[in-house]
C-alpha cells in the first residue's frame, strides 16, 4: 500500500514537472512570435511612414520662418528651445503647373483647379462674383472650362489643400506688402470688397461641407476658407462667397487608418502615423512642442507636434458633439473630454506647430483645430458659433486676466472667467490639447512635377535624385551642379552639414546640407 503511494505521488510530480514545461516551452513560443509581430509591425510602419504613394496627400504650409512666443527668430536646432515647429520641416513644397487654359495643376495632389474666381468675366473680382452655397454648387457642376464638364465644388479639405501660411491676417488696411493665404504667382485672389462695404477680410471662400450640426443657436452652416485672414470656420448658408471649382481626384481627402494595436495610429491614404491618444492635459504651445519631441509612444522617438494641414487631415467632418457625442475625429482615437465654458461635455481644441502670422508682425497665436464645439458668447449666452472642426489661433502663452488692455477696440471681455475676443465673443483659451505625428506624409503619384512658385532660376531634378536613391545608387555630381526650390527649402536657416529631408516627386529624399553653386541645398547623404 506504502509502495503504490509512493508511485502516485511520483507520477504525480512527474505530471506536474511535465505541465509545467509545456506551459513554459508555449509562453516562450508565444512571447517570441509577440516580439517578432511587434518588429515586423514597427518595420512595417517605417516602410509605410516613407512610402511616396499617396492618396491623400498632404500639401506643406509653405511657412518657413521660426518663431518663439511672439517674435520671429532663427529655426532653433533638436536641442533648442521651440524645436519641431512648422519650419523645422519641409515636405511636399508647393508645386504648381499652369496649363495655361484657365486651369492649374497642383503637382502634389493630381487636382486641377479653376485658375480664377472672376465668374462674370468682367476682368476683375469682386462682389458680383459671390454667391451663396447652393448655387455655388449648382455653378461648378454645370461648369464647362478648359473643355471639360466634370467639375465640382470641393470640399473643406480639397480647398484647404492650397492654403499657404506664408500669407499674413492683417491687422489693419490692406497694404501692397500684404500676403494672402494662397499662391498669388498662379491664382486669382481678391480681398473682400470696400466698395461694397465688405471688410478686407471677407474673402470666404464655399466648400461642399456642411456642417453636421448647427451654429449659432440653430443655423445651418458651411465649412469655408478664408484666404484673407487664414481660418476655416462655419459660415451661415445665405452667406455670399467667392468660388473655386476643381476636378479630378474625387477620393482627396478620405482617410484610410488602421491601429497598429501600440498605442498608434497609421493613416494609409497619408502616410502619417499619429499618438492613439492625445496629450491628456491642456498645455501652452511651447510646451506642446518639447511634449512631442519627447515622445516615445509605440517605442518611436522621432514623434513632432503636426503642422495645421497634418492636424486638419484626421477631422472627420461627418462627426460633432451635438450629433454624434464625439469629437470630429475617427473613433479609432481616444479623446480628452473637457467640461467647456457653458457647462457641456465637449472636446477641445488641440495645437499645430504651425504660427499664425499678421501684417503687424505679432507672432504670438498658434494655430489649432476645434476638435469640439468652436464656442463664443454673443447676445448673452454661448453657442457653438463656428463649428467642430474650425481652424483658428490661440495665444502661445496664458493670458492674464488682469492685464488684459481696458481698451474696448481690443475686443476682448470676461466672461464668468473665460476670455472671449472679438464681435462672436470667440472663446480664446491658451492651453491645449496636443496629438504627436511621425513620419513623412506620401505624395501623389503622377507625372514629375514642375518647379515650386520660387524656383524658375533653377534646373528641376528633383526626380533623378529620388530614383537613383530608391535603386541604391546616388547621383553623379553633374547632377548635383543645380538645386532644385524643394532641396533649398529644406535647408533654410540650417547650416552645412546639418541633416535635412525633403519630400521629390518620386520619394523622400534624406540627406544632408551642401553648399551647390553658391546655394545651400540638402543633397542624398555620402556625396
Amino acid at each position: 500500500m506504502k509502495n503504490k503511494k509512493i508511485q502516485m505521488i511520483s507520477i504525480l510530480i512527474i505530471l506536474t514537472v511535465f505541465i509545467a514545461s509545456y506551459i513554459i516551452f508555449f509562453s516562450a513560443i508565444q512571447n517570441t512570435e509577440e516580439s517578432v509581430n511587434h518588429n515586423e509591425k514597427k518595420e512595417m510602419g517605417q516602410k509605410n511612414d516613407s512610402q511616396n504613394i499617396s492618396t491623400y496627400s498632404i500639401v506643406d504650409t509653405g511657412q518657413d520662418k521660426c518663431f518663439d512666443n511672439s517674435t520671429e527668430i532663427n529655426c532653433p536646432k533638436p536641442d533648442e528651445d521651440f524645436y519641431g515647429q512648422d519650419a523645422n520641416y519641409n515636405y511636399n513644397q508647393f508645386s504648381y503647373t499652369d496649363n495655361g487654359d484657365g486651369t492649374i495643376t497642383d503637382n502634389n495632389t493630381g487636382l486641377i483647379w479653376q485658375q480664377s474666381a472672376d465668374l462674370d468675366g468682367d476682368g476683375s473680382i469682386y462682389i458680383n462674383d459671390k454667391m451663396p452655397q447652393d448655387q455655388a454648387e449648382d455653378y461648378c457642376s454645370s461648369l464647362e472650362h478648359a473643355g471639360k464638364e466634370d467639375w465640382r465644388l470641393p470640399n473643406i479639405k480639397t480647398l484647404y489643400s492650397l492654403m499657404n501660411f506664408k500669407g499674413e491676417d492683417p491687422s489693419a488696411e490692406i497694404n501692397d506688402n500684404a500676403n494672402p493665404f494662397i499662391s498669388t504667382t498662379f491664382f486669382d485672389f481678391a480681398y473682400g470688397d470696400n466698395t461694397a462695404g465688405e471688410r478686407d477680410i471677407d474673402s470666404q471662400w464655399a466648400t461642399s461641407s456642411i456642417y453636421v450640426s448647427e451654429v449659432m443657436n440653430g443655423k445651418n452652416c458651411m465649412f469655408g476658407l478664408n484666404l484673407a485672414d487664414g481660418r476655416i470656420k462655419c459660415y451661415p448658408l445665405e452667406k455670399n462667397f467667392y468660388v473655386k471649382c476643381v476636378r479630378d481626384k474625387e477620393n482627396y481627402g478620405q482617410n484610410n487608418f488602421r491601429d497598429n494595436e501600440d498605442n498608434t495610429i497609421f493613416d494609409e491614404a497619408t502616410g502619417l502615423t499619429w499618438q492613439k491618444k492625445d496629450n491628456g492635459e491642456d498645455i501652452e504651445w511651447e510646451e506642446a512642442l518639447a511634449y512631442c519631441n519627447q515622445a516615445d509612444t509605440g517605442g518611436y522617438d522621432d514623434w513632432r507636434l503636426p503642422n495645421a494641414k497634418e492636424l486638419h487631415s484626421i477631422v472627420d467632418y461627418s462627426r460633432s458633439p451635438d450629433t454624434t457625442d464625439s469629437p470630429s475625429l475617427d473613433p479609432i482615437f481616444n479623446s480628452t473630454s473637457i467640461i467647456n465654458e457653458d457647462n457641456q461635455k465637449d472636446w477641445g481644441f488641440y495645437w499645430s506647430s504651425t504660427t499664425h502670422m499678421k501684417t503687424s508682425n505679432q507672432q504670438e497665436h498658434g494655430v489649432y483645430i476645434s476638435f469640439g464645439r468652436a464656442l463664443g458668447y454673443m447676445n448673452g449666452n454661448w453657442f457653438d458659433v463656428h463649428g467642430a472642426g474650425a481652424q483658428r489661433s490661440s495665444p502661445k502663452i496664458l493670458l492674464d486676466i488682469a492685464e488684459l488692455p481696458e481698451d474696448p477696440q481690443n475686443q476682448y471681455q470676461v466672461i464668468d472667467g473665460a476670455i472671449t475676443h472679438g464681435p462672436q465673443g470667440d472663446v480664446v483659451r491658451s492651453k491645449n490639447f496636443v496629438r504627436c505625428v511621425r513620419g513623412v506624409p506620401g505624395t501623389y503619384n503622377g507625372e514629375a512635377s514642375a518647379p515650386s512658385d520660387d524656383s524658375t532660376d533653377l534646373e528641376y531634378i528633383v526626380s533623378d535624385h529620388s530614383n537613383q536613391q530608391s535603386n541604391n545608387q546616388q547621383p553623379d555630381n553633374e547632377q548635383l551642379k543645380s538645386s532644385p526650390q524643394e532641396a533649398i527649402n529644406a535647408c533654410t536657416s540650417k547650416n552645412e552639414l546639418d541633416t535635412c529631408i525633403f519630400q521629390a516627386p518620386n520619394g523622400s529624399v534624406d540627406g544632408i546640407c551642401r553648399i551647390i553653386e553658391e546655394t545651400l541645398a540638402c543633397v542624398p547623404k555620402d556625396k
